[in-house]
């Protein structure tokens, strides 16, 4: 095994059929081939050899059971790997909560397309320089004092 630990590797296809293409099965199977193998080649570039997959042909969470059997698993990994975020969470809120929760378990996200989730090396402890900007108005009375506190 490789010192970075093993990783999952999770993907789904949408199974969208362009309207010329008539033998299904065969074009979704070449076209996950190739997204897989563009993934597993990802996770080695990246140092990880060690790999399970978990492959799914659905959008709907509820018919990607094989999330819920990697999530049920995440303490047997270092990382999940993905084509982009949206392969996790569509929903932004779901999203946060899932990557902190992979976070706190000590599983590191590595992403083709969005970059790279590691909660461990995050600046948290780091001077930054960081400009926020908020605009609520339920605080426009106590928004100026807010900057100051």
């Amino acid at each position: 095994m490789n010192e970075l630990g093993k990783a999952a590797i999770y993907h789904f296809t949408d199974k969208v059929l362009p309207k010329k293409v008539k033998e299904y099965d065969k074009y979704t199977l070449e076209v996950y081939e190739k997204e897989v193998n563009h993934i597993t080649g990802f996770a080695s570039s990246i140092g990880f050899d060690n790999t399970d997959l978990y492959l799914d042909k659905s959008l709907k969470k509820k018919d990607q059971l094989q999330l819920q059997a990697l999530l049920q698993r995440i303490g047997d990994y270092n990382a999940l790997i993905m084509k982009d975020f949206y392969h996790l969470r569509k929903n932004t809120g779901a999203f946060m909560k899932d990557l902190i929760m992979l976070g706190s378990k000590g599983v590191n996200i590595y992403t083709i397309e969005d970059g790279n989730f590691v909660l461990e090396t995050a600046p948290f402890y780091c001077p930054l320089r960081v400009a926020i900007y908020y605009c609520g108005l339920e605080i426009v009375g106590r928004s100026i004092e807010l900057q100051f506190e």
